[in-house]
């Protein structure tokens, strides 16, 4: 009774660093896909094979699930996210330029032995 505990433990365990594993990649870099989709399907088929053919089972299904999560992943590709628009760049970049240069006018207006002697 304690071993099968054990082994169920080192199981979820281990299953649940295999997904922590699969869902830090890359979605966007096919390399890292291909390793998170065999990763999904040696645990998804090892499971599967488990079940269904026990011990050397769960080894065929692993194997298997793995090699074609890892050709599902290299072979998918989502949708790249949006980029920001140029307008709200160029808007962003002007609003703060207005906000450097009005600073610089207090700064010249409460203080005027601040002004650069060179720039007369």
């Amino acid at each position: 009774m304690k071993r099968t505990k054990r082994e169920a433990t080192v199981a979820v365990i281990g299953a649940g660093l295999i997904y922590a594993m699969a869902a830090s990649a890359d979605p966007y870099n096919p390399g890292e896909r291909a390793l998170g989709g065999g990763l999904l399907g040696t645990g998804i088929g090892a499971v599967t094979g488990a079940i269904a053919g026990g011990g050397h089972g769960a080894g065929i299904g692993a194997a298997v699930g793995g090699g074609l999560g890892a050709v599902a992943g290299a072979a998918t590709m989502p949708t790249t996210p949006p980029r920001p628009s140029t307008v709200a760049i160029t808007a962003a970049s002007i609003i703060l330029t207005i906000l450097v240069i009005k600073r610089r006018l207090e700064i010249r207006r409460s203080d005027p032995q601040s002004v650069n002697p060179a720039c007369r």
